[in-house]
C-alpha cells in the first residue's frame, strides 16, 4: 500500500520525538518505495546539510529495501562501487 502524506507525517512526527529524546537536532525525510520524498523535516538547530543527508539515506535504504547500517560492511568491501553508485545518481543516494 502507497504510502500517502498523513501518513508520511505521522513518521516525521515521531522521528522527531525520538530525536528530541536522544537531544539530536535532525531532518527526517520520508519518500515512497521509489525514494522519491514525500515529507521532510529539518528541527530547528540542525545544520544546514542535515534535509540532504536525511533524503538521500531514506532513497537507498527505500530502493535497496534496506536500512543504510545494513551497507557498511559492504561497503568496506567494495567502496568503489557505492561511491559510483551514489555519483550515477548526482549524490541522491547516500549509503
Amino acid at each position: 500500500m502507497p504510502l500517502d502524506l498523513e501518513a508520511a507525517r505521522r513518521i516525521v512526527e515521531r522521528g522527531r520525538r525520538k530525536a528530541e529524546e536522544m537531544r539530536l537536532k535532525v531532518a527526517i525525510a520520508v519518500v515512497d518505495e521509489h525514494g522519491d520524498l514525500i515529507a521532510l523535516e529539518r528541527m530547528d538547530g540542525a545544520i544546514p546539510v542535515t534535509p540532504q543527508i536525511a533524503w538521500g539515506k531514506a532513497a537507498a535504504a527505500a530502493l535497496f529495501r534496506r536500512a543504510t547500517g545494513e551497507f557498511e560492511q559492504r561497503i568496506q568491501v567494495n567502496p568503489a562501487f557505492w561511491t559510483g553508485i551514489s555519483a550515477m545518481t548526482g549524490g541522491r543516494l547516500l549509503f
